[in-house]
């Protein structure tokens, strides 16, 4: 990109250096309800330690037959800004946050469906959820703190025994998605990269489609049910992305190390859904948890 501004530099006479940039857009819409099955919603751990979490995934056949883009779903908390989900915990978070930053006030509210709950309602929480927060500190000192392993972050359920769904999905390669270098300089003289990225149509399209698909397999289990307000859902999708034009200083790119995720195609090949399942890794407790989540397939 230094060797020539205008995009034909060394190594770029196809002009497609910096373009077709993408990344993952991802949301939480909608709530899975259990039909009585245990579900399983917590970290697992495997056989070395690695804290990891399940998810579902249409089976590669599947996204084909429907011309979906590659995409995961996952049991999600609530949002911390809403106090009907009953915890002490999520509330003095939300508390914590959003009085001694007030930053976060608004980071914590954009991703909730519904308004903030007023302060009251957290507070009444609160008061009424200490021995769940005794235990929370403890999880929290010894899970966290002072573990080698950490527990990557806090799982919260929900008090009326649903789950908001979050969803994860690719996008189509864009060539006008791009990233260039920008006339600006950083405090260093470097200079900045300027990233042009927008989310299109088709992909909006494809996580909406995933939805009802989604719903309609769950629904067919008998395991759950998944619902969502299908007039909002696509707008909630697009707000998944913020396209535009930003400009940003070079940053150093640091290999996660957070849960590891691991899919196996689901065991009824006429279920279009993939399990999260277990590698070999995995110690026998977790295959047999593994065998009762929420998410059976006949």
């Amino acid at each position: 990109m230094l060797s020539d501004p205008e995009g034909a530099g060394l190594g770029n006479a196809g002009d497609c250096l910096g373009r077709y940039y993408m990344c993952h857009f991802e949301n939480t819409a909608g709530r899975v309800v259990p039909h009585g099955a245990k579900v399983a919603f917590d970290f697992e751990r495997t056989t070395d330690g690695v804290y990891c979490r399940r998810q579902l995934r249409f089976t590669p056949d599947t996204l084909e037959q429907h011309r979906l883009l590659n995409m995961a779903f996952r049991l999600h908390f609530p949002s911390y800004s809403d106090a009907t989900h009953g915890s002490a915990v999520m509330s003095t978070i939300y508390l914590a946050k959003s009085t001694l930053i007030p930053e976060y006030r608004a980071i914590l509210e954009a991703s909730a469906e519904a308004p903030a709950s007023p302060t009251g309602a957290h507070v009444r929480n609160v008061l009424m959820g200490v021995p769940q927060l005794a235990c929370f500190a403890a999880d929290y000192v010894f899970r966290i703190q002072l573990a080698q392993r950490k527990l990557p972050y806090t799982l919260v359920p929900n008090a009326d025994g649903t789950y908001p769904l979050e969803f994860n999905s690719e996008q189509t390669p864009e060539r006008s998605n791009r990233v260039t270098l920008s006339g600006d300089v950083d405090r260093h003289g470097l200079r900045r990269v300027h990233i042009d990225w927008r989310l299109r149509e088709s992909d909006a399209d494809s996580a909406y489609r995933g939805y009802l698909l989604l719903r309609e397999t769950l629904g067919r289990s008998g395991a759950c049910r998944l619902e969502f307000d299908e007039a909002r859902l696509r707008d909630r999708i697009r707000r998944s992305a913020r396209s535009g034009v930003i400009t940003w200083a070079p940053l150093a790119w640091v290999p996660p190390s957070g849960p590891v995720w691991w899919t196996r195609t689901a065991p009824s090949s006429a279920c279009p859904i993939c399990i999260l399942r277990a590698p070999p890794c995995f110690p026998p407790a977790a295959t047999r948890i593994r065998r009762s989540p929420s998410l059976q397939w006949p």
